[in-house]
């Protein structure tokens, strides 16, 4: 299993002294033997304390308790202030969305109390202000329009209503089952691409920040006079309407918002029945994309600008049972807004509870102002909706990044602003997700390998009295330098029928044809068959084989290129292996040993999942008829003894001694292959700690 130790000093790397070479102990006194993991040891890890796991897990759903009872007095007058510029801002944005949602105004600001009320209890984003966006708004105008043409019975706030509660289902279930990853599906230009799309004739100047740069000391003051002054714009327009309409209310000259009820008077149980449902069903996937990727987006967004965490399950979790409850309210599909998020960020919120004050004000609106309510100019929400949405349109900054890290996405978040622009916000959805989607397929199934050859390289570092330290070590870089690597310098090629192959990607059933195809088609250029002519006759010779009728004749006499002989596949990239990439390597295994007529070494580099080991062995990788002739291994001065001999100096081994074609690294791996060639080193070869 192990070979023969060469006590020869002058290959040791450890040390020149006699007495310190006695002192070192044989690998083979301690051999490692990698226990591979098993379905039962997995089912026991992922088990283990199940009632303390069921308990963290409905913990998990009320993430305030984990900081409520840290509640203090600055925490307090950062959420008041907060909470208050919001929720300030929430009521006249609220009553404009509702307008697009195709819903009279109330709907709007109850659809903004039942979310910065409820938000907080489930929140773990201090950022986030949900309640009515535009986008969400102009979606849901879209299905309930479409909806009550074909079932006028309806009214529109009903389809409204049941839209939120079984969308407010689909996303709580999603968090539940702790399915947050799928948002990560969805990349950044085709969340880009709609929002834009959807607010493309909307443009904003850049004063708040003008204005903050200019003025330093008084940034806070401007933030606040800027971020309000929506507000005053519409109290003034309030007053402006109000002298014009006061004369003859009933025949205004300008458009107004008119009556605005009191109080809640849409409270009860939502009505759904399967009608409904039914007509609505095919907008339920645009609807719960745009519920969760604006949302999650904008919460990890201000988690990393703010520096803290967000569990996208939680936010979903939260996403949907603010729109569960909300239709018992009267609310409509509400989401994260972005430009409040934004507000509420730098108003300096301290936690999700400055919810509770917006709410407060919210409340104040819906029983102490729909007199005043009923004054406002429509032109003037048509100018706040305007403003609101500024901020969702990609500048050309962004453009301009997004064109050089990638021209494909840059395509598609085109393809998706114009079918937004020119059809509607549910297909320039599904335009770019799909897009996307393709795209990322498509990578992972022309997933390319390289094979790489050996340069050796030499690391200075410079020192401060201008003395330089050289060390040398070996790098493996591509042959044909498709990685930028600088093209006068020659990578060694292994030779010999070695071949060194990398693989970038995980070995999986869409790629692992792609990549088994290149590493053929470059090993049957660069050998020659292990038999000349492996067929007796004209009638073994397969049908598909491209040659004459006479073969032999065809045959290169000089030929001198090598005979197949060792396969060094680099793992470091792959993550996962699955059953018909793993069937993928014993075909051309077996293919190539044929071809070879003898059995072929496949050595295996940077395998770091223990499964994909397991899947190796299982069918016969990493072992070898020839024993374990090259391998590394580590020195330790540890009590390995019990204590006894505490000076030892001990080279334990690094992998698994019972596979040999197992490596740590490619060094060893391309050693051990050299070392197998017809003429054999049966000593232990001591170079760079490999044995």
């Amino acid at each position: 299993m192990v070979g023969p130790i060469n006590d020869d000093i002058g290959l040791h790397p450890i040390s020149t002294s006699a007495n310190a070479l006695g002192r070192i102990k044989t690998v083979t006194h301690h051999e490692y033997f990698e226990s591979y993991p098993t379905v039962k040891s997995w089912m026991k890890k992922h088990t283990n304390n199940p009632a303390q796991r069921f308990k963290n897990y409905f913990i998990s759903y009320l993430p305030f308790l984990s900081w409520i009872y840290r509640y203090n007095l600055t925490w307090f007058w950062g959420d008041l202030i907060a909470g208050l510029t919001v929720g300030a801002i929430v009521i006249p944005q609220s009553m404009a969305y509702a307008g697009l949602a195709k819903l009279a105004p109330q709907f709007g600001l109850y659809s903004s109390f039942v979310g910065v009320v409820i938000y907080w209890f489930f929140a773990t984003s201090k950022d986030i202000s949900i309640g009515p966006v535009a986008v969400m708004s102009a979606l849901t105008g879209s299905v309930v329009e479409a909806v009550h043409n074909d079932y006028p019975g309806y009214e529109l706030h009903v389809i409204a209503s049941a839209l939120s509660l079984i969308s407010g289902c689909i996303v709580f279930a999603l968090g539940m089952f702790r399915l947050g990853f799928i948002v990560e599906f969805i990349p950044l230009p085709a969340l880009a691409a709609f929002m834009t799309g959807s607010a493309l004739s909307i443009a904003m100047g850049q004063i708040p920040t003008l204005m903050g740069k200019r003025f330093p000391k008084k940034e806070k003051l401007f933030f606040f006079f800027n971020t309000l002054r929506a507000v005053f714009i519409i109290l003034l327009y309030i007053l402006i309407s109000w002298l014009i309409n006061r004369h003859d209310p009933d025949h205004p000259r300008t458009a107004i918002l008119g009556t605005v009820p009191r109080g809640f008077q849409n409270m009860g149980v939502p009505y759904i029945d399967s009608t409904l449902l039914s007509a609505f069903a095919s907008y339920l996937p645009s609807t719960v994309i745009v519920l969760l990727i604006e949302h999650v987006a904008i919460a990890k967004s201000f988690g990393r600008i703010n520096n803290y965490a967000i569990d996208p399950n939680q936010e979903m979790i939260a996403i949907g049972i603010t729109n569960i409850f909300g239709p018992f309210f009267g609310a409509y599909p509400a989401t994260g807004s972005f430009s409040r998020t934004a507000i509420k960020s730098k108003a300096g919120v301290r936690t999700p509870l400055a919810g509770v004050v917006s709410g407060v004000v919210i409340i104040l609106g819906i029983y102490a102002l729909p007199a005043l309510f009923h004054w406002i100019s429509q032109a003037s929400l048509a100018a706040i909706i305007i403003h609101a949405v500024g901020d969702l349109i990609v500048g050309p900054t962004t453009l301009k990044n997004f064109w050089q890290v990638n021209p494909i996405e840059f395509f598609i978040f085109w393809a998706g602003v114009l079918v937004t622009l020119f059809s509607n916000i549910e297909y320039g959805i599904y335009v770019t997700v799909i897009s996307s989607g393709v795209l990322l397929l498509f990578r992972i199934v022309k997933a390319r390998g390289q094979f790489v050859g050996r340069v050796i390289v030499q690391q200075v570092k410079l020192f401060a009295d201008d003395y330089v330290h050289l060390t040398t070590r070996n790098i493996y870089v591509p042959l044909d330098h498709s990685d930028g690597s600088n093209p006068t310098i020659i990578p060694i090629s292994p030779g010999n029928g070695i071949f060194i192959y990398r693989l970038n990607e995980s070995f999986l059933y869409p790629n692992a044809n792609h990549y088994i195809e290149l590493l053929v088609e470059q090993i049957f250029r660069e050998t020659k068959p292990g038999k000349i002519n492996p067929y007796d006759s004209l009638g073994e010779q397969p049908w598909n084989l491209k040659t004459s009728r006479h073969p032999k004749r065809d045959q290169q006499k000089d030929d001198s290129r090598p005979c197949l002989h060792a396969l060094i596949l680099d793992f470091t990239g792959v993550a996962h292996l699955d059953i018909t990439g793993l069937q993928n390597l014993l075909d051309v295994r077996r293919q190539l040993d044929r071809y070879a007529d003898k059995q072929v070494n496949w050595h295996f580099v940077g395998l770091s999942n223990p499964w994909l080991k397991r899947a190796l062995v299982s069918v016969g990788f990493g072992s070898s008829h020839e024993g374990h002739t090259v391998f590394s291994v580590a020195n330790i001065h540890d009590h390995i003894d019990g204590g006894e001999n505490d000076n030892d100096v001990v080279l334990v081994p690094i992998l698994d001694i019972n596979r040999p074609l197992f490596h740590a690294d490619l060094d060893e791996a391309y050693e051990a292959a050299i070392t197998s060639l017809p003429v054999k080193d049966n000593a232990v070869i001591f170079n760079n700690n490999s044995v």
